[in-house]
């Protein structure tokens, strides 16, 4: 009896055993997909945000879409009144073609010869105010010389 109580001690023990070992396989894997849930609750977090984020955008995009309806509706305004513009603009050069035109370059050639004229007054001008400068030094040159010789002559006649 006592073999067989040590047989049957010994069958508890490796039972124990293995039950303890599947209790720590089994701790382990309640550990790692108590993990695994706090990563998903994390994730659905995460994509919780980006929904709203894109729900926010979303009533973004339908502003968008309004003012880039306005835009296009204003361009194609713009668009006719640019039109209309360019036939004002073919109408005025048919009016000014011809005789307006020839009236307008010989007064641009007037004008020209004018300012060519204006040109060569100015030049002349410049011309003679540096005549006039270099006589006006030559003139400062023999008064100092004068003075000069004034100013000796007195000195010659104070020393004699």
């Amino acid at each position: 009896l006592a073999g067989e109580f040590a047989d049957y001690q010994g069958q508890v023990d490796a039972r124990l055993g293995q039950v303890e070992t599947a209790c720590k396989d089994l701790e382990t894997h309640r550990a790692t997909q108590i993990g695994r849930l706090a990563e998903a609750h994390d994730k659905i977090g995460r994509l919780q945000a980006r929904v709203s984020a894109f729900e926010t955008a979303g009533a973004s995009l339908s502003d968008v879409q309004v003012v880039r309806s306005s835009v296009l509706q204003e361009t194609d305004a713009l668009g006719a009144q640019v039109s209309t513009l360019k036939e004002s603009v073919a109408m005025l050069g048919s009016m000014f073609d011809g005789v307006e035109a020839k009236r307008h370059a010989r007064e641009v050639e007037a004008l020209q010869s004018a300012g060519a004229a204006n040109a060569e007054a100015l030049e002349a001008l410049r011309r003679a105010q540096a005549q006039h400068a270099a006589l006006s030094e030559r003139m400062d040159a023999v008064e100092a010389l004068f003075g000069a010789s004034a100013d000796s002559q007195g000195e010659k006649i104070a020393g004699a």
